[in-house]
């Protein structure tokens, strides 16, 4: 079993919310940095907005509808900064089969070694 890799899950989040909205390009694929940088520049036409336009009421429109609109793609991006976290907590707590065998044969010398002691 192997788990998916960002691109890999994007693309099956993708489908899944293309089943209302119609067919998907195939080759277009979210990575975690990209859709980042996407919703971060919206945020900042967000705030653009809010500092130029005296309307409020208009801007505070704006900001929800913005929100509501990028939504999908921030539980996209939260979800892909998890997996991130978890995969770097995985591999840093998996030992390298390398060392896992020589931990495995030191374990044994010394327990061979006790039994030696012992007699």
């Amino acid at each position: 079993m192997s788990e998916l890799t960002d691109e890999e899950s994007v693309a099956t989040e993708k489908e899944k919310d293309a089943g209302e909205e119609g067919a998907t390009d195939e080759t277009e694929k979210l990575t975690l940095e990209g859709l980042a940088e996407i919703l971060h520049a919206l945020k900042q036409v967000a705030e653009r907005i809010f500092e130029t336009d005296l309307d409020m009421v208009q801007v505070i429109k704006f900001k929800r509808n913005l929100e509501i609109a990028t939504e999908p793609y921030q539980r996209i991006l939260d979800k892909m900064n998890q997996r991130k976290k978890h995969l770097s907590i995985t591999m840093f707590f998996k030992v390298h089969p390398l060392l896992a065998n020589l931990h495995a044969r030191t374990h044994h010398d010394l327990d061979c070694y006790s039994l030696n002691q012992m007699n």
